[in-house]
């Protein structure tokens, strides 16, 4: 098995923003060859987001789309969706599309279409809210479904607002379950011969994350609450504040656990304070147990007091900017920042990104390929499913297809 190990799989991309472009790319860099449809002139809305650029580029584009071909298909006009029907699905292992429900159905080119063009394609789609309910027809963004499936109800300090999560995390989840479910579905069709639907949304994944919480309070009745970085089943377990930062302590793996923590703070009473002697004691009085951790950390440094816990056995660590994070040795150690070509045409002209969190056989799952410029590869796939130039000048000169 080598670092590329989906190498020969062909994925058709039909999606734009996060959660699909995520899940295609984690695909790509497995070594599928994944080909981008995207609407001519415009392409990807993200492609002139910013906030960024490099060499021209949106770095929000730049971070979701390596690896891929783009081709500028118009599935608006019919003759886009013929030659997308003919001559594309039939070629493919993977379509993904991530536009509202029932768009592709609309334009005659839905699951039910492709199915009967290719039985071995195995169709994914990813949507806001999902393909029943009252809310099916909403758009997803990252900020209502967090709001929306608790996510934010849970984030932030006890007397705070409502606060959601500093990166798209349901955009995220959602891209991560389809490509585990496109994955399942082509393990399974190696005995089957068939291909699968899969479909997935924001709003499920979303509240998939929620499950620990989810079990406690379907079996106990027990509402969880806003606590900041604290733990509502452990403590001490959450981030303290010493005297120039912030340690994050996980002191309630164990009773003996518990025991090293007191001991490096040097508070022998906290043992035989009757409001923290268990566990579960600790955790309905994590308050006042916080506040004189708090008191006792803000004496010394962050650095003293992270060599003192590893030295106990204590688990720590600081608490980290993405400056910080990005700067480390162990990401150094881990090769996780990796520079990848802006362009296809210019290898000389890089941006660093965050690679694949997987090594396979000790080899890091690193891209290869730039991000594709928009209709860069349309002429190459054309020509590849058998249409010679003469009408790919036509379709170009008809705007169905763009380069």
């Amino acid at each position: 098995m080598t670092a590329r190990p989906l190498q020969g799989l062909n994925v058709l991309d039909l999606t734009q923003f996060v959660s699909g472009p995520f899940c295609t790319q984690i695909l790509a860099d497995l070594g599928a060859r994944v080909v981008k449809v995207e609407k001519p002139g415009l392409g990807d809305p993200y492609r002139s987001a910013g906030p960024s650029f490099v060499s021209g580029e949106s770095t929000l584009f730049l971070s979701l789309n390596r690896g891929k071909e783009s081709l500028a298909l118009n599935l608006k006009r019919k003759e886009g969706r013929e030659l997308f029907l003919t001559k594309l699905v039939p070629n493919f292992d993977v379509l993904v599309e991530n536009f509202s429900p029932g768009t592709m159905e609309s334009l005659g080119i839905g699951y039910d279409e492709c199915h009967k063009i290719n039985p071995r394609l195995v169709y994914s789609d990813i949507s806001g809210f999902g393909a029943k309910g009252p809310l099916r027809e909403r758009r997803g963004f990252d900020l209502i479904l967090q709001a929306v499936t608790g996510i934010m109800d849970l984030t932030g300090e006890i007397d705070s607002e409502p606060v959601k999560v500093g990166v798209p995390i349901t955009d995220f989840a959602a891209g991560l379950f389809s490509a585990i479910g496109i994955l399942s579905s082509l393990f399974e069709r190696v005995s089957s011969s068939e291909g699968s639907r899969i479909s997935t949304s924001l709003y499920e994944g979303s509240v998939s994350l929620l499950s620990i919480l989810a079990c406690d309070y379907l079996a106990s009745g027990n509402v969880p609450r806003r606590m900041g970085s604290a733990s509502p089943t452990f403590a001490p377990y959450q981030a303290f504040r010493a005297k120039d930062g912030y340690v994050a302590i996980a002191g309630a793996g164990s009773e003996e656990m518990w025991h090293r923590f007191v001991d490096a703070i040097d508070l022998p009473e906290l043992l035989s304070e009757p409001l923290f002697a268990m566990n579960s004691d600790r955790v309905r009085n994590q308050k006042q147990l916080a506040q004189i951790i708090n008191g006792r950390l803000g004496e010394a440094t962050a650095h003293y007091w992270l060599e003192l816990f590893e030295s106990r056995g204590v688990p720590c660590g600081p608490v980290g900017s993405l400056p910080e994070v990005l700067e480390s040795e162990q990401t150094k150690a881990l090769e996780l920042i990796c520079d990848t070509p802006v362009h296809n045409s210019d290898q000389s002209k890089v941006y660093q990104s965050i690679r694949q969190p997987l090594t396979i056989n000790e080899s890091p799952v690193i891209p290869r390929d730039a991000p594709p410029r928009l209709g860069e590869h349309s002429e190459k796939i054309l020509k590849q499913f058998g249409i010679g130039e003469n009408e790919i000048d036509e379709l170009i000169g008809k705007k169905i297809v763009s380069k």
